[in-house]
Parts: structure tokens; sequence; C-alpha cells
């Protein structure tokens, strides 16, 4: 398992952990649990939401996070208020976090053709684990493994992937 795989179950773990509960709140997103402290339910799925944003996107990925605006909102040592200005309703953080959450690893591209070695180059140099790559021709077919589909990866003691036109 490669470490973002573990973090984002750790994260989903946790979140499975949660989400129920923030969901039953949902009429009450501002209620503090206690008076000697805690956050609110909005704070803490803007919390969730900042927090996939921040490790798996940016930190995992090399991605911009999403929702790097709610760094002084949700991120590491904001504090939550109740003042329903301040926020973004509970409904448009339910939708961000879900959505990171959807996110994919991958990067799909169109067709490259006669530049298929500079574009592994690239990926591998962006840190990528390789490309997956399969003939323009061929049909996707769901749930099978085709000849067309080839996982590239660098070997070590190959000679480095480069364009062939530098």
């Amino acid at each position: 398992m490669k470490t973002v795989d573990f973090i984002r179950a750790t994260l989903n773990r946790s979140a499975r952990a949660v989400l129920p509960l923030i969901e039953d709140m949902r009429d009450l997103p501002f209620t503090f649990p206690t008076p000697k402290g805690g956050n609110h339910p909005l704070w803490v799925l803007g919390h969730l939401a900042w927090t996939e944003g921040q490790i798996i996107q940016l930190v995992m990925l090399g991605r911009p996070n999403p929702v790097a605006l709610w760094q002084g909102l949700f991120g590491i040592g904001s504090e939550a208020t109740a003042e329903a200005a301040h926020y973004p309703t509970f409904e448009d953080v339910l939708k961000a976090f879900q959505e990171l959450q959807e996110m994919p690893e991958v990067t799909v591209v169109e067709g490259i053709v006669g530049a298929g070695r500079a574009f592994f180059a690239a990926a591998v140099a962006a840190g990528h684990e390789g490309v997956v790559a399969k003939r323009l021709d061929a049909p996707y077919c769901p749930g099978r493994r085709a000849h067309a589909w080839q996982k590239i990866k660098p070997r070590p003691g190959a000679p480095e992937a480069r364009d062939p036109r530098c």
C-alpha cells in the first residue's frame, strides 16, 4: 500500500466515524458540545474538508488544496465561533468535503501521439509512479484486463526517458 493510500484510508475511517454524527446535527450547525469546549458540527466538517485538501491534495499529490481559502475558518489553529456569517453554509461545506473525497488520484489525458516518452518523463519527474497507456484504437473494456493496456514504470538502471527532439 502506498503512503497516500494509507493516509486516505485513515482519513476516510475518521470521516465515516464522525460524518453521521455531524449530519445528525445539520439543523444545529453552531451548537457547541459542552460549555467546557469542543467545536460545533460545521467547524468539524469544515476541518475534515480542509484536512483532506491539505494532506491528500497538497502534500501527497502536489496539487492545490481546493479549499485553501478556508484555512482561517477550519485550518490548524483556527477557532470555532457561533457567528453564522463567518462560515459557508453547511450544505456548501458538506458538498466540498464529498467532492474532495471523490477526487481521483490519477490524471486522464487525451491520446498522445509521438511524444509519449516526453510525457512519461514528465509524469515521473512530477512524482508519479509511472503511466498507464493503451493503444489509441483499442476499446475500453471495464472489468477486464487487455493487452492493449500497459502499466509503464521506470526501471532501475534503464536509461532516463527523454524527448528524442532534445
